[in-house]
């Protein structure tokens, strides 16, 4: 990951217990939970100088923990079903009787939120300068329904809105897209490409031009200041020398997205024109 991507998310990474997630931000589309609990395990055997912990996040019918050692992503996300909205499990590492743990290999990550049943998980590492996101059935941890790569504001991911509707969940949030090509140097054929694989309107594409050299030049800074050289003129011009060919990096677009997970699968429709263009990590 490219240093001006990884100060994105470095936040997210250091502090995985948001509190979009926590529901503590009344801004936040999430249900908010009844109870949290934090409990200290001991030292991190991983990473020294940090602890382990298990977060408990408790809901009208379930429970979600997560076991964090300190290690980029959660150890563990699993949904513990609970038999009325009153009870409210101790937070323990060890596993209860009927407990439902996400397998790794279909997702790995943290913890984000809950909607009326709905499990959202967020990636362990930013990509593209954003962050993935991932939606399951709370009763159901082991199925992923449906993935995608969203927007990062103030360090955790960004969606709008989340409601329920009939059997389906519509989500809207501003969407990433990598394209195979660069519009940079590929010009008209490349956002021909976007536009038909997005779906976005046919409109000129956004000024890749600016996105692309605000990239080089927060890089260029990243690498100045790591040598030392915060803000010097000539290693700023030295480093932005050396990424001529960046130009030919793939193109992220960011576009509002409206989608619907439904029983058939999601269904997704661009909202409105690309907002933004970048080079791809």
């Amino acid at each position: 990951m490219r240093p001006w991507v990884a100060a994105v998310v470095l936040a997210q990474l250091a502090c995985p217990c948001l509190a979009q997630g926590a529901g503590a931000d009344d801004t936040s589309p999430f249900d908010r939970p009844l109870q949290t609990q934090r409990v200290v395990l001991g030292p991190s055997p991983n990473t020294p100088g940090q602890q382990s912990v298990v977060r408990c996040h408790t809901y009208a019918g379930l429970m979600v923990k997560e076991i964090d050692t300190a290690e980029v992503g959660d150890d563990q996300i699993s949904v513990l079903p609970l038999q009325s909205a009153a009870e409210r499990p101790a937070c323990q590492a060890a596993n209860r009787r009927g407990e439902k743990i996400v397998p790794n290999d279909t997702w790995g990550g943290y913890f984000l939120g809950v909607k009326a049943g709905y499990l959202f998980l967020s990636a362990k590492d930013g990509v593209n300068g954003g962050l993935g996101f991932a939606v399951l059935r709370a009763e159901e941890p082991t199925r992923l329904l449906f993935q995608d790569l969203a927007t990062i504001e103030h360090d955790r991911i960004r969606l709008r809105a989340i409601s329920v509707e009939g059997d389906g969940l519509r989500l809207r949030y501003t969407r990433l897209d990598a394209a195979p090509c660069s519009v940079q140097t590929d010009g008209a054929a490349c956002w021909a490409r976007i536009v038909a694989e997005t779906h976005v309107p046919p409109t000129p594409p956004p000024d890749c031009a600016a996105g692309y050299l605000r990239a080089k030049r927060e890089l260029a800074a990243g690498r100045c200041e790591a040598q030392a050289h915060p803000g010097d003129a000539a290693c700023l011009s030295k480093e932005m020398q050396g990424m001529a060919d960046w130009d030919t990096s793939p193109s992220v677009i960011g576009y509002d997205v409206d989608v619907v997970v439904g029983p058939g699968g999601p269904q997704m429709t661009a909202m409105g024109a690309a907002g933004s263009c970048w080079p791809a990590d």
